[in-house]
C-alpha cells in the first residue's frame, strides 16, 4: 500500500460524516424550525458510562454553539428518524438557548430544569417521537 494513503483515505472518511451529519441537521431543521443559523454539529468521543447504564445520545453545548452525537449512530442499526430524533431535541435546546443562559440553568446538573413539561410537549411534536424512545430505551436495555 502507498504510504499515505490510509490517512488521506481517513480523512475522506472524516469529511464524509461531517457532510452527513449536516445534512441532517439541515433536513430537520427545514422540516420543523426554519431557522435562519443552526449550530455546528458533529460526532461526540462516544464515551458509554456503564456504571451508570448511560449513554448521552446527543447534547447542545451552548458554550460552544455546538451539537454533538454519539458514534454509536454510525453502526448501530437505528431506522433514520431516531438520528434525526436525537438531532431535533438537540435543536430544542439550541432554540431554547437564550432562556438557558438567562436562568443559567447550563451551568446546573439537574436536567429538570431543562427538560420540562414544555420541553416534553415539543418533543412531542416530533412525528415518530414515542417509537424514537422506545428504540434508545431498548438499546439501553440491551448493550449496557
Amino acid at each position: 500500500m502507498l504510504r499515505g494513503f490510509e490517512s488521506l483515505s481517513l480523512r475522506k472518511k472524516v469529511y464524509m460524516d461531517r457532510i452527513f451529519l449536516q445534512s441532517r441537521l439541515e433536513l430537520v431543521n427545514q422540516s420543523f424550525f426554519s431557522l435562519p443559523e443552526l449550530p455546528e454539529i458533529k460526532w461526540s468521543r462516544g464515551r458509554i458510562k456503564k456504571r451508570y447504564r448511560k449513554i448521552t445520545f446527543g447534547c447542545y453545548d451552548i458554550k460552544k454553539n455546538e451539537i454533538r452525537i454519539h458514534p454509536l449512530f454510525k453502526t448501530a442499526a437505528f431506522p433514520g428518524f431516531v438520528l434525526d430524533f436525537v438531532i431535533f431535541h438537540e435543536l430544542l435546546h439550541y432554540v431554547d438557548r437564550d432562556i438557558l443562559k438567562k436562568n443559567r440553568s447550563f451551568f446546573s446538573s439537574s436536567r429538570k430544569r431543562v427538560h420540562n413539561k414544555n420541553f416534553k410537549l415539543r418533543e412531542d411534536e416530533f412525528p415518530k417521537a414515542n417509537e424514537a424512545k422506545i428504540l434508545l430505551k431498548r438499546f439501553l436495555n440491551e448493550h449496557i
